[in-house]
């Protein structure tokens, strides 16, 4: 109603004002928007980057149990012996690693180290049984044991690789 009653001048005076101003709303709106979108995606690539790194730790990590665990299968089946850790040890390594890294890894990691936590344990158990308990059962459990420990440290490895779409990377479908 308010409108209707404006002199000619007036409506002119309102219209190129609101031709000028409009415009300048949206830029701001906009320039607004793309700036909180950058903000977004500039600490999602951070965060990003530290999970890589942290995954990263974990794979260097399990590839170094993998590569112990083999030493205690390989000492166990072949006659030479080549230095190693004990299995105590590698389980100790391995539960540090995971504290250390536990920020930036999703459930599903966290799952999956766990498995591997309880097959290296197995290893420790099976070694630190009292010699009185062991028989040809618990030898053949041990080498189940290390074997199990050994395959969930290759799968948990392509699971990471799936993780961080590495397999996409190497195939170019990305």
């Amino acid at each position: 109603m308010l409108l209707l009653s404006l002199t000619k001048e007036e409506m002119t005076f309102l219209t190129d004002t609101s031709r000028t101003i409009i415009p300048l709303f949206a830029a701001m709106a906009g320039a607004y928007l793309t700036y909180r979108f950058q903000k977004k995606d500039k600490i999602r690539d951070h965060l990003f980057t530290y999970k890589v790194k942290t995954y990263s730790a974990l794979v260097e990590g399990v590839i170094d149990a993998k590569r112990e665990l083999e030493k205690i299968r390989n000492d166990n089946f072949l006659t030479f012996s080549t230095p190693r850790k004990k299995s105590s040890e590698i389980w100790d390594d391995f539960r540090k690693l995971t504290a250390e890294q536990a920020l930036f890894m999703s459930d599903k990691t966290s799952k999956d180290l766990s498995t591997i936590h309880d097959a290296i344990f197995s290893i420790v158990y099976l070694e630190t049984l009292n010699p009185a308990y062991k028989t040809n059962d618990t030898e053949e459990q041990y080498k189940e044991a290390l074997t199990k420990s050994i395959y969930e440290c290759n799968q948990f490895i392509k699971k990471v690789q799936g993780d961080l779409k590495i397999d996409r990377l190497n195939n170019n479908k990305l």
